[in-house]
């Protein structure tokens, strides 16, 4: 490791792994700063607490993407802990450093909201499946759930990831309350593609919303199914697949 590494390592000291939140924000800390060669660093530190889990780090690890989130926050969950040395980053940290001092754009702290909730969250079939809002579902459709504070309010959110079509990254994902209250957190310019992306042959269908494509998936209605997180996104989402994909795409209207 390199000795900005072995600076970082001593702060970790500082920091508890038992505790889950903590656990993911050091985790895309040391992602944002060090690439993939942080991942050492962090399944050392992660092996600290007892429920340390060898198959979950590297998962997780490949979930994280930019949030946000980075050595300043892990300098400030040190501080909380009783560090008291010296907290200037590694010299390749600056821009970092500076960028986490001046007020993040509106934008910016919802996309980093959304990566975070997003990384947090439960995604397995039963857990998802068993949220109040769509009980008919039988699995995760793509979808996970958290009970977090967001928005203000703590509440057990349903969550649909929302992907760029032409990077493949999280651009934001959709909030949704058990009855049935939606909003989006980041930002509206990707899709969710569910069921078989390697069947070419068939008709790939573009949804208004989660709930119908997963169903209509579900029920085996259609093989291959987009959701375009809107009415008025569907044409737009449908012309990007097509191209991407080269593959013929309807677009699902309620009479369907």
């Amino acid at each position: 490791m390199t000795t900005s590494a072995d600076q970082i390592g001593n702060l970790l000291q500082y920091i508890g792994a038992d505790d889950y939140q903590n656990w993911i924000k050091v985790g895309m800390g040391l992602k944002s700063e060090f690439g993939d060669n942080g991942l050492q660093l962090w399944d050392k530190w992660s092996q600290s607490s007892d429920k340390y889990n060898a198959t979950e780090v590297p998962k997780k690890w490949d979930s994280f993407h930019d949030g946000g989130i980075g050595l300043g926050t892990i300098i400030y969950l040190a501080k909380a802990q009783g560090f008291r040395g010296q907290t200037s980053l590694p010299r390749g940290s600056q821009p970092m450093q500076r960028r986490l001092q001046r007020p993040q754009p509106k934008a910016e702290r919802l996309h980093g909201e959304a990566n975070r909730v997003w990384t947090a969250c439960n995604r397995s079939d039963d857990y998802v499946a068993d949220h109040p809002y769509k009980p008919k579902l039988r699995g995760a459709s793509g979808a996970g759930r958290i009970q977090t504070r967001i928005w203000g309010r703590y509440a057990d959110y349903l969550l649909v990831p929302c992907v760029g079509v032409d990077r493949g990254l999280l651009v934001g994902v959709e909030t949704i309350t058990p009855d049935g209250r939606k909003r989006f957190l980041g930002k509206k310019s990707g899709c969710l593609v569910l069921g078989n992306s390697l069947q070419r042959s068939t008709v790939w269908w573009v949804f208004e919303g989660w709930a119908t494509a997963a169903y209509c998936l579900q029920e085996r209605f259609v093989e291959t199914a987009i959701v375009a997180f809107g009415k008025s996104r569907q044409e737009e989402v449908a012309n990007r697949i097509a191209h991407k994909y080269s593959v013929h795409v309807h677009i699902a209207l309620e009479q369907d």
